[in-house]
């Protein structure tokens, strides 16, 4: 009587193995190629992205520069309006002291001419200012 077989020969998981092994060696480089071209495509995403922030960012600076150089402009211009004011200003505050020292003048002018008038007609400047 014949044992019944219980298992795999040696022979037959030799095969096995082989097979297994020219699938792998088959497989395997463009399994590998496949995840290394994934990574290319995701770090050229990533490139993108950086890319596209990057030009934002530049829009954005762009955008402020514009901005601040505009509100500089602005100031220079109302400091010049406040500067132009100011000196008008002090041009009419000038011409209204020199009118009022001409002013004082003439009456010193006056006040002395009734001064010198009194001593002559020998009266006090008092009757001479009432008259």
């Amino acid at each position: 009587m014949k044992r019944p077989v219980r298992g795999f020969t040696l022979l037959e998981l030799l095969v096995v193995m082989v097979i297994i092994g020219l699938l792998a060696s088959y497989v395997a480089p463009r399994f590998f190629d496949q995840i290394g071209k994934s990574e290319v495509k995701a770090a050229r995403a990533q490139l993108d992205a950086l890319d596209e922030a990057v030009d934002a960012a530049k829009e954005a600076l762009t955008a402020a520069s514009e901005a601040l150089a505009a509100e500089i402009n602005s100031q220079k211009r109302i400091t010049d309006e406040r500067k132009q004011k100011t000196s008008d200003v002090d041009a009419q505050l000038v011409s209204l002291a020199a009118q009022k020292q001409a002013g004082v003048a003439r009456e010193v002018e006056t006040a002395a001419a009734l001064n010198a008038a009194a001593s002559a007609m020998d009266l006090p400047l008092k009757d001479v200012l009432q008259s």
